[in-house]
């Protein structure tokens, strides 16, 4: 792992709007693997999310990036747990070398905070056949799960197996675990899922449900885990019918 304190790294692709400050770029490679590197860059920005995001977009699409619909996460608001504060921001990917590029913006005073995250894209041509799948406000993908008021909700992995979604979230909040669960589980009811059965064992509650896709039936699962005194481990996943 390499950080770099206030600086970009050396030849990264990408130019920062005007006026952004960066805090910090931190490089890591997977131990034992050829993979390409993972970027993330830290930055401020003086204006506002809508306004950077916009003069960001301008320089991707100027670099020939392409936007990747994914079925999940801030950037469509499709799905998934969605954090307590506005949050925007998108997926993009470019070919030659392929690449995968993330970037979430959020207010911060009067100015912009923003997660910029380039990694090499091993399975691009199975992402993109994922993404051409997914249409924003089908009811595909994953159900949208609003956080419960005063909540911290920090996305922490998501990703696909052909078909099949997941995404975990860390959620900071004073509800104990069996409203927690019950806060996201009317939640699902309203998306159409519908609870066939759950259980609870060391501090891990299940629940498995159904809901359809199409003509078919598939199944969904969501987990709350105590991690510590208000802080939680969310999972919510499907499994689509073959």
């Amino acid at each position: 792992m390499d950080i770099f304190l206030g600086e970009l790294p050396a030849r990264f692709p990408i130019t920062l709007p005007e006026g952004s400050r960066v805090i910090g770029s931190v490089v890591t490679v997977r131990p034992g693997t050829t993979a390409s590197p993972t970027t993330a860059v830290y930055w401020n920005s003086p204006v506002n999310p809508l306004s950077t995001q916009q003069t960001l977009v301008r320089t991707l699409e100027q670099g020939g990036w392409r936007r990747l619909t994914v079925p999940f996460g801030p950037d469509l608001t499709m799905g998934g747990f969605q954090p307590a504060n506005q949050v925007t921001g998108g997926t993009w990917y470019r070919r030659s070398p392929d690449q995968i590029l993330i970037f979430r913006v959020q207010q911060a005073g009067e100015g912009s905070q923003a997660t910029l995250t380039l990694s090499g894209a091993e399975s691009l041509d199975q992402q993109l056949r994922a993404a051409g799948a997914v249409t924003p406000g089908t009811g595909t993908g994953l159900p949208v799960l609003r956080p419960p008021l005063g909540a911290e909700v920090h996305v922490e992995s998501q990703g696909s197996v052909g078909d099949d979604l997941n995404q975990a979230a860390r959620i900071v909040t004073n509800l104990s675990p069996a409203a927690l669960t019950s806060h996201y589980a009317g939640q699902l009811k309203q998306a159409g899922w519908r609870l066939l059965n759950e259980a609870e064992v060391d501090g891990l509650r299940t629940s498995i449900w159904s809901f359809a896709q199409g003509t078919r039936r598939n199944l969904g699962i969501f987990t709350v885990q105590t991690v510590g005194k208000g802080e939680y481990r969310a999972q919510v996943s499907t499994v689509t019918g073959r």
